[in-house]
């Protein structure tokens, strides 16, 4: 055989192989680079979930404290009645948003039907939180709450007439304990009680302004959840609260705003509500 024949032979072997070689590292490095833009999206979806839970929970509140103990978890809310209407504002917030993740190169979008239609946070035990102008409420949307005790700060701007909420403390055959410590321009009161989660109890508060305002607390079984509470107000009435709701709830604890989220960047989409905190 010719050896000239051979030697371009070989080099177009050569040749061949470096190409292919060329190509394999370009290749493995246009991966490479897929999969750390791919991490960079990943991570950019997990800040973006975060950044806008703290933004929702800055701008609506309440402000929520969880803690535990061996035995069981307690989780605090704290609030203020009545509230503002907040559909104006997180209209805006969409808006603002829309205009962030197009200079963002990024498709995000808000769903805040949840939250207008009453139901604020959503919690990993089942518990959920509403909220509307004027009153708040512990329950859960498919079963019972497994609270085991309730303790409730209420303090008011005005001069009581009638209440109810001494009555409380003749209550001492239920299941699950509640605790009120109430204060107004007339003074404080304090109760210590208990009440059946399955049938429903209510205690009230009237006051002598014009127009007339109270407050009612509503222990029991409500909206098919035993075990839940809520407090209302009527009037011109200003309301601190702070509810703590207490119960042996297994597991790690976390809450989210009801609202839905959807991100996509790249290769990358995620759908959730966005969670607060995990305890």
């Amino acid at each position: 055989m010719d050896r000239g024949f051979l030697v371009t032979l070989s080099t177009m072997l050569l040749l061949m192989a470096s190409l292919l070689l060329v190509q394999s590292s370009q290749k493995a490095g246009r991966n490479s680079e897929r999969a750390v833009l791919d991490a960079q999206a990943i991570d950019s979806a997990a800040y973006e979930f975060d950044d806008m839970a703290w933004d929702l929970n800055a701008m609506l509140g309440p402000q929520v404290n969880i803690s535990r103990n061996s035995s069981e978890s307690n989780i605090t809310f704290t609030e203020q009645l009545p509230q503002s209407d907040y559909s104006s504002l997180l209209s805006n917030y969409s808006s603002f948003i829309a205009n962030y993740s197009n200079w963002i190169n990024t498709n995000i979008t808000l769903n805040f039907s949840g939250i207008l239609n009453g139901t604020l946070l959503v919690f990993s035990n089942g518990l959920q939180y509403d909220r509307n102008a004027t009153a708040v409420r512990v329950y859960a949307s498919n079963a019972g709450t497994n609270a085991s005790a309730y303790e409730l700060s209420i303090s008011s701007n005005d001069y009581r007439n009638i209440e109810s909420i001494n009555n409380i403390n003749s209550m001492q055959s239920g299941a699950v304990k509640l605790m009120v410590h109430y204060s107004d321009l007339n003074g404080s009161i304090e109760a210590i009680g208990t009440f059946d989660p399955n049938s429903v109890a209510s205690y009230s508060v009237s006051y002598t302004g014009d127009p007339a305002s109270a407050i009612m607390i509503r222990v029991g079984n409500f909206s098919g959840s035993s075990g839940s509470i809520a407090v209302e107000q009527t009037g011109f009435l200003q309301v601190g609260l702070n509810l703590t709701a207490r119960g042996s709830w297994n597991g790690s604890l976390a809450y989210a705003y009801n609202a839905n989220m959807n991100y996509g960047q790249l290769n990358v989409t995620k759908n959730d509500l966005l969670w607060v905190g995990r305890h």
